[in-house]
């Protein structure tokens, strides 16, 4: 499915010249106002790109930001800080306490507030930020940290479990595929599980590929189901497995396995299992890429 369309009574598309996007330098942005037209709220009234603001807010301050290209180039998003304002409006978020502006520091940061009190400066960052809050007055602390991050209420955890879905496809760019088009695949069945639906659009999207022959495609379709990675971490954990433990068996159970095309070796396989686990994206990007080049030299004649 692709992103939603604009019809000719929508808002205007503003380009914006040499602008690197999913789409291409010189492209083309559909504002979030044009997006939410076709879009379905949740059941807290919170559009796609609201939810998405929601999973990063606590990483934001209340003022003074500088927020990532990709709010307005992917999403169409002008202004994040009024949409950070506008859920702190509506209940989903609060400013944060003094201890939340501790753990943005840097260790050093708080060493040096510890150390002009006569506290000791040994450990790990969380022991400094604990030490700081038991030995130091919160007057004190919030005049050496005045800014506060955003933290989410009670509402606001709330929505981003039952929204999984747009943390999760940000995160794993999938083809054809956005917070958008997959809002609208979503709500065709709200009551299945994200994950579900997501593994059966790649699966009928990889099928489709791959009865047409388009194989490039159909490798770039090819990923770990979503929950699978934390179906074998559980496994793992039950059978008390170590990680070298888990990649032997692993091993031996892929070897078994046979696909219409060898996309990745079976240690790459074993490899993006604990990737995904610690959510290492530089890693599998250069995994991807790598093996990308050794099936171009092992199918020359398919366009990827």
């Amino acid at each position: 499915m692709s992103a939603p369309s604009v019809s000719a009574s929508t808002p205007e598309i503003i380009s914006i010249p040499r602008q690197p996007t999913q789409f291409g330098f010189g492209s083309s942005v559909v504002g979030v106002e044009a997006r939410i037209k076709t879009a379905m709220p949740s059941k807290q009234g919170l559009y796609p790109h609201e939810i998405l603001v929601l999973s990063y807010a606590h990483k934001f301050y209340t003022c003074g930001n500088s927020f990532q290209g990709f709010w307005w180039y992917k999403y169409g998003v002008r202004d994040v800080q009024s949409v950070l304002t506008s859920l702190m409006n509506r209940g989903f978020l609060k400013i944060g306490d003094v201890k939340a502006a501790l753990k943005s520091q840097t260790a050093t940061a708080i060493e040096e507030v510890l150390r002009a009190h006569g506290c000791k400066v040994s450990g790990k960052k969380a022991e400094l930020v604990q030490r700081a809050l038991d030995e130091i007055p919160e007057d004190e602390l919030n005049k050496r940290f005045p800014k506060r991050l955003y933290q989410l209420t009670k509402e606001g955890k709330q929505e981003l479990e039952e929204e999984a879905y747009v943390p999760y496809i940000h995160r794993f760019n999938t083809l054809d595929l956005d917070i958008w088009s997959f809002n609208q695949l979503m709500h065709t069945q709200p009551t299945k599980p994200f994950r579900e639906k997501l593994w059966e659009y790649l699966t009928e999207r990889s099928a489709y590929h791959l009865s047409r022959g388009n194989f490039g495609h159909y490798r770039n379709l090819a990923t770990t189901a979503p929950g699978v990675v934390d179906a074998i971490m559980d496994c793992q954990e039950k059978l008390g497995y170590s990680d070298n433990e888990l990649k032997t068996a692993l091993r031996e159970r892929m070897a078994q396995l046979s696909t219409p095309l060898q996309l990745f070796e079976v240690d790459e396989c074993v490899q993006i299992v604990f990737m995904e686990r610690d959510e290492d994206k530089k890693g599998l990007t250069k995994l991807y890429a790598k093996a990308k080049e050794t099936f171009k030299q092992k199918y020359p004649g398919i366009k990827v």
